[in-house]
């Protein structure tokens, strides 16, 4: 083990929207349709253009159910202006916000008034990186988990396991483990960052 840090490494923000808000969104920017939804009637989009500086937007429309604006941000990319995948975020007052002022400038692009205080943190990975001389290592590591008896009220999540085939996620639950607490308000992961980031990015 060579060394280690800790930090944020991504937080979501999530706002409830109108059907109108979300649709204003859509025509006012250049979109990717990443789903349809049941019955084809709720679907969901992306915008990229952010996605370089380390910033995720998510759209969901729909008639029967709230619609949603998700922000996922790896805070340490908005701040260099660039992706830094592996880097970890120290909060401190200056730096939190530069990142709300970055933020805000992002929905003023896209078109969205609301204020940042009407977002909801829904998420907020709190990250120790552990890096090892060897992928043998990283490995070994993951297996020790996946051995281990699970902290009382806590469940293993598999990636995919609510879906309808999990045949795509085998290379996902091999490099990673999941414990969920089962208000599902708590999750533990282990994973191999750099498996990560080569199928993701």
């Amino acid at each position: 083990m060579i060394t280690n840090e800790y930090g944020i490494h991504t937080f979501s923000l999530k706002l409830q929207c109108k059907y109108s808000e979300i649709q204003n969104i859509i025509e006012q920017n250049e979109c990717i349709c990443t789903g349809k939804g049941k019955l084809r009637l709720s679907p969901y989009y992306q915008i990229p253009q952010f996605k370089e500086i380390g910033v995720e937007i998510h759209l969901s429309q729909s008639v029967s159910r709230p619609c949603w604006l998700i922000l996922i941000v790896n805070p340490s990319s908005l701040l260099a202006g660039t992706y830094e995948p592996t880097a970890l975020f120290q909060a401190d007052k200056e730096s939190v916000q530069q990142v709300k002022h970055r933020l805000r400038n992002i929905l003023d692009k896209i078109g969205i008034d609301r204020r940042l205080k009407e977002f909801r943190l829904s998420r907020c990975d709190l990250t120790c990186n552990l890096y090892y001389e060897r992928k043998a290592d990283v490995q070994d590591r993951l297996d020790i988990f996946k051995k281990s008896f699970p902290i009382p009220h806590y469940n293993t999540v598999k990636f995919g396991q609510y879906a309808n085939s999990d045949e795509q996620f085998k290379g996902t639950n091999k490099h990673s483990w999941t414990i969920e607490n089962k208000s599902k308000s708590c999750a533990f992961s282990v994973y191999d960052k750099s498996y990560e980031l080569e199928k993701r990015h």
